[in-house]
């Protein structure tokens, strides 16, 4: 992601300047914590979906990816929603 915030930063300060710049910084920090979640389950999972693929155990692997993709999807939704509930008038 360093290279599309160098290009982010250069266009914005060439055509926003320094406040779009620092909204930027803030929004894509806020953005961070909102996909964290999900990305720790992504990374949890991997031994687990291993384990049983190397064992075999297939229909097992797809239980648990599809229960982790429902997990890290209503997580980021449902933290998403709550951003926008606060979002002053």
């Amino acid at each position: 992601m360093g290279f599309i915030s160098l290009v982010y930063n250069s266009q914005l300060g060439r055509y926003g300047g320094d406040i779009a710049i620092s909204v930027y910084a803030v929004i894509s920090s806020i953005m961070t914590f909102v996909i964290m979640p999900a990305s720790g389950i992504s990374q949890g999972i991997q031994p687990i979906l291993g384990n049983n693929y190397g064992c075999g155990n297939y229909k097992r692997v797809m239980q648990t990816f599809r229960q982790a993709t429902v997990l890290s999807l209503v997580l980021v939704l449902q933290e998403q929603r709550r951003m926008y509930a606060k979002r002053p008038a």
